[in-house]
């Protein structure tokens, strides 16, 4: 994988974590130091799901390549539907105003925006490419794009 993809990937798996930063200076009181935990957190959890993807697809390529597209469809088809399924129904609405961010809500968005990380991983392992410079990549990009969306947030706000 080249340094262009691998940035391109980085920056695309970095878009939800920088999203939740954005939403959560916007609608959050009271951050203090804890908004440099969103940038530090999800980049951890980027490139550590990325490490942990990549080490369970080294396992079990072989016996998941033939299946695999089908799977993505099936699952992002189902994430898909949800997502209409919310936006016109429309029954899970979040509480919107000023909240208090726990860590363990950090951590659980951090998990939550990671999760892409995890299957980016796999395909890494699949591919049959080393794992250690797209999961540092991954992990700055991350952090660097969540800063700049703590700062438009902030700025915004």
């Amino acid at each position: 994988m080249s340094f262009i993809q691998t940035a391109l990937i980085g920056a695309g798996l970095s878009m939800d974590a920088a999203a939740v930063t954005v939403a959560n200076v916007l609608g959050s009181r009271g951050l203090g130091r804890r908004k440099w935990a969103m940038p530090c957190l999800f980049g951890l959890f980027q490139g550590g799901m990325l490490l942990l993807g990549y080490s369970c697809g080294s396992l079990i390529a072989e016996h998941i390549a033939p299946f695999a597209p089908y799977a993505m469809l099936t699952v992002l088809g189902i994430l898909g539907l949800k997502m209409l399924y919310d936006a016109l129904i429309g029954h899970d609405k979040a509480q919107a105003g000023n909240k208090t961010l726990s860590m363990w809500t950090l951590l659980t968005q951090a998990v939550a925006t990671s999760l892409d990380a995890l299957v980016v991983g796999v395909a890494v392992a699949a591919s049959g490419q080393r794992a250690a410079f797209p999961v540092i990549s991954c992990a700055f990009i991350t952090f660097a794009v969540c800063t700049g969306a703590l700062y438009a947030g902030w700025r915004c706000g």
